[in-house]
């Protein structure tokens, strides 16, 4: 029962897109503790369980059943983003860049003006 709970496990995690990685960290634990988990080298607490569900979005339930039921795709905190969102993303940056040359710009003029006209002693 381990090895075919930790194989359908597994298949929804394949499928939710996540990595051994990403599950451990989103469990508080290691991948390797996490990936005997997979592999039905050790016993699953009833809380673990819940926890794997709740990563997944899925009713407990759905660890058990067979065959495995069509996962719902939500939005991936993890994996890849859409052409979109890259440029998007792209578009942000660039203009952060342009915004930090001009403050690069403005630092530099008030730094050289400063220098020209030291303050004087009192």
């Amino acid at each position: 029962m381990l090895k075919k709970t930790g194989q359908r496990i597994r298949k929804i995690r394949i499928s939710k897109g996540l990595t051994l990685a990403n599950m451990g960290e989103e469990l508080k634990m290691t991948t390797s503790a996490y990936s005997k988990i997979e592999r039905g080298e050790t016993n699953i607490l009833a809380t673990r369980l819940i926890q794997i569900a709740e990563v997944f979005n899925i009713n407990i339930s759905q660890l058990f059943e067979d065959p495995i039921p069509s996962v719902v795709e939500g939005k991936n905190s993890y994996g890849y983003a859409s052409k979109e969102e890259v440029a998007h993303l792209t578009h942000v940056v660039q203009a952060m860049l342009k915004e930090i040359e001009k403050l690069r710009e403005d630092f530099s003029k008030k730094k050289n003006s400063q220098q020209a006209y030291p303050k004087r002693k009192k």
